[in-house]
């Protein structure tokens, strides 16, 4: 923590360094918490049948965007054990990609098609609730589930390869 005030009274507890073991526990749990609920989001997005109004297709918008965040967070705690409390993907892309640069794969980002589907999930969050303008057609919709799968599918190769990584015997 950071010391705001010092009455003089208490002292900070210094922060607990964990062994491997400890370590690859709470990344596991991590992981299994927060990916969990990245798939459900996915998987919840899928089952919504196609919707003839906006409204049903901007929820679904809304779940993908919660399904890259929620792998952002996972990513963070696995590879960090640390979560940054945001809702921007591009910020939670470089939060991940400091320590783990494949991430910044997360997103295909080529072409202008690319461009406006990944611009779309990241609008989502606030925009698919809340703003008129905000829409988004059935094609679209299934360009960017497929676009969050392939970056699902990155995420748990990541964070299962790191998860791994830590040795539980206490070498290091």
């Amino acid at each position: 923590g950071i010391l705001l005030y010092d009455s003089g009274k208490h002292e900070m507890a210094s922060p607990k360094k964990f062994t491997p073991a400890e370590r690859k526990g709470k990344a596991k749990a991590s992981y299994k918490e927060w990916f969990g609920q990245a798939k459900e989001f996915l998987i919840g997005s899928l089952k919504l049948r196609p919707s003839e109004n906006a409204i049903g297709r901007n929820i679904r918008a809304f779940m993908l965007h919660q399904a890259c965040e929620n792998a952002f967070i996972a990513s963070s705690l696995v590879f960090k054990d640390d979560r940054r409390k945001l809702h921007d993907l591009v910020e939670l892309e470089k939060g991940v990609a400091l320590v783990e640069p494949e991430f910044l794969r997360s997103f295909p980002k080529e072409t202008k098609r690319d461009k406006h589907i990944f611009d779309l999930i990241k609008k989502a969050y606030i925009d698919a609730r809340y703003k008129k303008y905000y829409e988004v057609d059935e094609e679209e919709l299934t360009e960017m589930a497929e676009m969050v799968k392939n970056f699902h599918n990155l995420v748990e190769k990541l964070c299962l390869r790191k998860i791994e990584s830590f040795v539980e015997n206490n070498e290091a």
